[in-house]
């Protein structure tokens, strides 16, 4: 746990280990729902974003993490997402790589991409440059997308990476 706390630049202190076991709970009970139409049926099919996990602690008067599990579901698993594929070799890259630009950064209003992952991506570096209320997210892209904004934001919140101020009405990353 510690290696993920300092990768994610979350504090390694009881506090950050508090948050990252809150964390796992959230993840644990977010559900998404699909409803995919292909060939005239629709497939409704709905998952977590995390199946289960587990924190081994030193003692009952000791919470200090001695080993921390979590299972992923099959859609994250690289055998389900690709399953004739065989990993040869793996390198990490060492280069640096140009930042890419924010949304805000941009000239006129974005639009707000379909897959989850873009969307995720760009609350998050939005989000990094400054705390948002939904109404001002939304105004970042064309058609203000208010609802998939606001279901984004949550989810960020849900992953622990994101918190929501409910007696201002904003968003802002954790630190």
């Amino acid at each position: 746990m510690y290696d993920f706390l300092v990768t994610t630049n979350r504090p390694t202190s009881g506090v950050g280990y508090q948050r990252a076991t809150e964390a796992l709970r959230r993840l644990a009970g977010t559900r998404i729902e699909t409803n995919i139409e292909t060939d005239g049926y629709r497939e409704r099919e709905g998952f977590g974003l995390v199946d289960s996990w587990r924190v081994v602690e030193k003692s009952r008067n000791d919470d200090r993490m001695v080993a921390v599990e979590v299972d992923l579901p099959r859609w994250l698993r690289p055998d389900y997402q690709a399953p004739d594929a065989t990993q040869v070799d793996a390198e990490l890259a060492t280069e640096q790589v140009e930042a890419p630009k924010t949304v805000a950064a941009t000239k006129g209003k974005a639009t707000f991409p379909k897959s989850m992952p873009e969307q995720i991506r760009v609350l998050r570096e939005a989000l990094a440059e400054r705390p948002h209320t939904t109404e001002s997210m939304a105004e970042l892209f064309k058609r203000k997308p208010r609802k998939s904004v606001e279901e984004g934001l949550a989810s960020l919140v849900a992953a622990g990476i994101a918190q929501y101020e409910e007696e201002v009405r904003r968003w802002l990353t954790c630190v």
